[in-house]
């Protein structure tokens, strides 16, 4: 058995099956080759521009952060071979509420493309690599040299397949950095939410940016989840953005440039897959 050292506790899941919606707090999660089963497992193509659709670009698509997301009953458990994408239900800002599964959309389709104005259409992740493009809106941070720009985002060849994350297969915050940014800023809300995390670590009385010494280093959480930390995530405009509670703040992101570089959170990649579940211990796993 390998040598550990506790570095902290599950605090709280979420997942997202359609990128850059609300997606739903959880439980527990499955673990498979690609993250949280059901994560990022779908996308919405703007048909003008072929680019993905992402509130990374709120002149256009800001209102996907009034659309929810969640599994349903039936996608919880990842299939055998993870052959298609699960399904899913999306719940537009009027309370219209649409079924959706691989290659079947319904209305769903038609109903976004009034409420953006533009003609989307939605993707499923699939197990081989694949490449997009989005466009990506720096607010007017002194520290951004790109501010006041719309710029291009290409997803590298070698990012996580299987979904629709920017790059990762699983995004950690810890409760210190949250407790350390609302210090250099305390009229912010650094409510997680604002990061979109699929796990949130609990690191007690830790203050600070404890996540950041875990880079290259392997997580164990719970009995069976392996995770290799590759890199420190860095931030965008998204965490700018309101979304329910939380009020549109271009300070949050300011305050990340200065205090740490613009980065929040750390992107892992799954070495050993399995079910976790709030409480869970995480340790990191002794070289």
């Amino acid at each position: 058995m390998d040598s550990q050292v506790a570095v902290g506790s599950v605090s709280r899941l979420w997942r997202y099956p359609v990128k850059s919606m609300i997606g739903e707090e959880i439980e527990s999660a499955e673990v498979i080759w690609s993250g949280f089963h059901g994560n990022r497992c779908y996308a919405l193509v703007d048909v003008e521009s072929s680019r993905i659709v992402s509130a990374k670009n709120p002149a256009k698509w800001a209102r996907m952060f009034q659309c929810t997301s969640r599994l349903l009953q039936g996608g919880e458990s990842p299939p055998i071979m993870n052959n298609g994408a699960p399904p899913v239900q999306v719940t537009l800002p009027d309370g219209r509420r649409f079924d959706i599964a691989d290659g079947r959309y319904g209305g769903a389709e038609q109903a976004l493309s009034e409420l953006f104005g533009r003609q989307v259409r939605f993707t499923a992740a699939r197990a081989e690599p694949r490449t997009f493009t989005i466009e990506q809106y720096h607010p007017g941070i002194e520290e951004d040299r790109e501010a006041g720009r719309t710029t291009e985002y290409f997803r590298p060849p070698e990012a996580q397949a299987g979904t629709f994350t920017d790059t990762a297969a699983v995004h950690l915050v810890t409760t210190a950095t949250l407790k350390g940014m609302s210090g250099f800023y305390p009229k912010g809300d650094f409510g997680p939410m604002r990061f979109r995390p699929n796990l949130l670590v609990d690191t007690g009385a830790a203050n600070g940016f404890a996540e950041t010494l875990w880079v290259g280093r392997t997580l164990a959480v719970g009995d069976e989840v392996r995770l290799k930390v590759f890199k420190e995530c860095g931030r965008c405009v998204m965490t700018t953005l309101p979304q329910g509670r939380l009020v549109s703040d271009v300070g949050i992101l300011s305050t990340i440039m200065r205090s740490n570089r613009g980065k929040i959170g750390v992107l892992a990649s799954v070495l050993k897959g399995g079910k976790i579940k709030k409480g869970d211990r995480i340790a990191l796993v002794q070289q």
